[in-house]
């Protein structure tokens, strides 16, 4: 479902960041809200904690939360999807 697609999606982002040579340790990972969306499909963004790329961090324009491992990919997914209800 819903919950274990984004999970894998903040998985695949939290690892592909750390591949490509970021620092290692926590993430920024966030999703617009539907009403701030620059291209229409689901697209997760993962960034350094300190940084920011399209006005976010911002809780009016998106869905984002600190990933310290991916141990915590179901629960963020899930945390995600209920701020959208």
């Amino acid at each position: 479902g819903a919950a274990g697609l984004l999970a894998a999606m903040l998985v695949d982002g939290f690892n592909s960041y750390h591949m490509s040579g970021g620092p290692l340790g926590p993430v920024m990972q966030c999703i617009h809200k539907p009403w701030q969306v620059s291209v229409h499909w689901l697209h997760l963004h993962t960034f350094c904690t300190w940084g920011t790329i399209d006005q976010m961090p911002n809780a009016q324009n998106a869905f984002c939360h600190v990933m310290n491992s991916v141990g915590e990919a179901t629960t963020l997914a899930n945390k995600f999807l209920s701020w959208d209800r």
